[in-house]
């Protein structure tokens, strides 16, 4: 029997929740037509053949949802997650890999129980857009950002044979979603700033628990104790 994770079921009960009784839901086909076809989509060029491992979060594509707005979704729409070129790709019904070319027009992508969204986030210098995974929903959302680099190739020298590139999995980022606001967290300092209201029931909680900001497990924990306060 399929399970769903917490924040699955509670993504989807809001969106039934706050749907009127004449939910929307339209299919693959019906998002091609949409979006305009195929001039509102770019191809997925990149070809990996020659580089270990992979830019995926997971290799297939596999059948999700795309969330529009509170009444309208896309169903059964074969979707994968490219960590590295930070996009998520399409299987139209003709084989075709696309992507769309302006991601943050929907609100939710589901796939394989797990939801993302597209957010930006300010640096210093440029805003930094991508994909999070929604970890906690609520008064502040967890968010996880996951982080895959492509290590260059390495010629043959003596006694080592030649490497090819590889794509490889590096710690990934958490970040706390207030309103408009988006801040990593890294260690008990930055979380505190991140949440400003609570601090003290907070740092209790975390004490009384013995609590690691830097373990995930543990960080769902203490942004779900904040959001039932």
């Amino acid at each position: 029997m399929k399970t769903f994770t917490p924040v699955l079921i509670l993504l989807i009960s809001l969106f039934i929740a706050n749907s009127s009784s004449a939910q929307i839901v339209m299919d693959i086909s019906k998002l091609f037509n949409d979006i305009g076809g195929e001039n509102h989509f770019e191809r997925n060029k990149l070809a990996y053949e020659d580089i270990k491992g992979s830019p995926y979060l997971q290799e297939d594509f596999i059948e999700g949802l795309i969330i529009i707005n509170d009444s309208s979704l896309y169903k059964g729409v074969p979707m994968r997650y490219n960590v590295y070129n930070e996009i998520i790709e399409f299987e139209h019904p003709n084989g075709t890999i696309l992507e769309i070319d302006n991601p943050d027009q929907f609100r939710e992508y589901i796939i394989n129980d797990q939801a993302f969204i597209y957010h930006t986030l300010a640096k210093t210098n440029k805003n930094e857009k991508g994909f999070y995974e929604v970890l906690v929903s609520g008064k502040l959302t967890l968010a996880k950002k996951y982080n895959i680099e492509l290590k260059d190739p390495l010629p043959p020298q003596a006694y080592k044979d030649a490497k090819p590139a590889e794509f490889s999995f590096k710690p990934s980022y958490y970040y706390i979603i207030k309103g408009n606001q988006i801040s990593e967290v890294s260690n008990e300092k930055n979380l505190l700033e991140a949440i400003s209201s609570n601090q003290n029931n907070i740092k209790s909680y975390i004490k009384k628990n013995k609590l690691k900001v830097k373990k995930e497990d543990d960080l769902k924990n203490i942004i779900e104790y904040y959001n039932s306060l």
